[in-house]
């Protein structure tokens, strides 16, 4: 329950530094870049802003909506290790729970990325010309991937194999 309000307190935060950086930004904003971190694409201020609030919109769409789905799904369509153990009538509620926690867990760092990336963008846009950190972009993603490992190596451990007595 918690992960899920922080998830909500995220989307809040994403959206507030969204309106407050897409005031701050040129009318028209470089937001495709080579690997050089050299601009070769962009939008409109108010394309910019539109992208970004349809990522969140879709993001949380996944994150928040999935996961009351989650509990309304056939355990067949549910794919998690020990499946019949941890899916049994006694232990469904608490698996459906875990998982639906596991779900916020992971849309918080999904968000944080998309507001990382967002503030890359603001400063890139601040320089003239427009210059991505490329380095500070591979360090998100880096961040990123560290995090995703470490959420599903807990989800595997709170679905082990073997049944735990």
């Amino acid at each position: 329950m918690r992960a899920r309000l922080l998830l909500v307190l995220l989307y809040v935060a994403a959206i507030g530094q969204l309106a407050w950086i897409g005031s701050q930004m040129p009318d028209t904003v470089a937001t495709h870049f080579d690997a050089a971190g050299h601009p070769n694409g962009g939008m409109t201020r108010a394309g910019m802003v539109g992208f970004q609030l349809m990522m969140l919109g879709i993001t949380a769409a996944a994150f928040l909506g999935l996961p009351v789905l989650l509990g309304r799904l056939s355990p067949t369509l549910v794919n998690i290790p020990n499946k019949e153990y941890w899916l049994a009538p006694e232990r469904r509620a608490a698996s459906m729970a875990a998982l639906q926690n596991w779900m916020a867990v992971m849309g918080c760092g999904v968000v944080v990325l998309l507001m990382a990336v967002t503030a890359l963008l603001q400063h890139a846009n601040r320089m003239s010309p427009p210059q991505l950190s490329s380095a500070a972009l591979l360090a998100c993603l880096g961040a990123f991937l560290v995090y995703t490992v470490g959420t599903i190596v807990a989800l595997y451990r709170r679905f082990p194999r073997a049944q735990r007595t």
